[in-house]
């Protein structure tokens, strides 16, 4: 039986052991040289690691920046690099990683707009916005507004430079660097309208591409995660029960 993953919070001053176990961890998923990943931890401000027991089983890269545009104060949350391993996936963990986020900085929510974002480069990163916040940039039946649009902006152009491409909130890659098969669309994967939308605002991810993509921390989006985050624990707590001994009759 797993345990409960503990999530710890974390300046990006990290043990050279821990960042070893990191790239254990994070090899065999993308497409970067260990150079390459240990530059990307300089880039970013905080990590959250998850921890099962003692036994580390993914990480995710977090950039916090406070940013004033037009009279606008936000606090941004940057989400990327992550990886989880297969066994722990599925357990809300990037929604108890913001819920945790949201605690720690919660001044912040009194005197910033609250926003995470990430540079989305498949449709299982897109869908942590997608299925878990009411409200987040772009989704279908959402209008991107001019103060959402200027951060989007803003964030593109300060991260990525030409790279970006205000039009299409994209980012140019060069070169697909997700190593993971399971992260492709497949045909019957488009009857879901999120990822649907995810693969028409970003035709090019299989080139590489990413989605910048945004959810304000607003007081229904956090309460729209915890609602989803208790929804999952109390369907792992219902168990169904164990099938009655069937009973054997031998003839003698």
């Amino acid at each position: 039986m797993h345990q409960q993953i503990e999530i710890q919070l974390c300046t990006n001053d990290l043990m050279e052991t821990t960042i070893q176990e990191m790239w254990r961890i994070y090899e065999p998923y993308y497409h970067y040289s260990a150079e390459s990943f240990r530059a990307r931890i300089q880039k970013n401000t905080h990590y959250a690691l998850y921890y099962e027991g003692n036994r580390l089983v993914g990480f995710t890269g977090l950039r916090i920046q406070k940013i004033n545009i037009e009279r606008k104060r936000y606090l941004t949350v940057y989400f990327g690099q992550t990886v989880v391993t297969d066994g722990v996936r599925g357990k809300g963990l990037i929604n108890r990683t913001g819920l945790k986020i949201a605690r720690k900085f919660w001044r912040s929510l009194l005197t910033r707009k609250v926003v995470f974002w990430a540079d989305a480069l498949t449709y299982r990163a897109y869908l942590v916005f997608a299925k878990n916040l009411i409200d987040c940039y772009p989704a279908a039946g959402q209008v991107l507004n001019r103060s959402m649009q200027c951060l989007r902006d803003f964030l593109g152009q300060s991260n990525y430079g030409e790279r970006y491409c205000p039009q299409s909130g994209t980012v140019r890659k060069d070169s697909f660097l997700v190593a993971d098969p399971h992260m492709m669309i497949r045909p019957d994967k488009l009857r879901d309208p999120d990822i649907a939308f995810f693969a028409q605002a970003n035709p090019s991810y299989q080139e590489g591409s990413g989605l910048l993509t945004m959810g304000p921390a607003t007081a229904r989006n956090l309460w729209y995660m915890v609602s989803k985050y208790r929804a999952k624990q109390a369907a792992r707590q219902v168990r169904p029960a164990p099938a009655p001994a069937r009973m054997v009759l031998s003839a003698s």
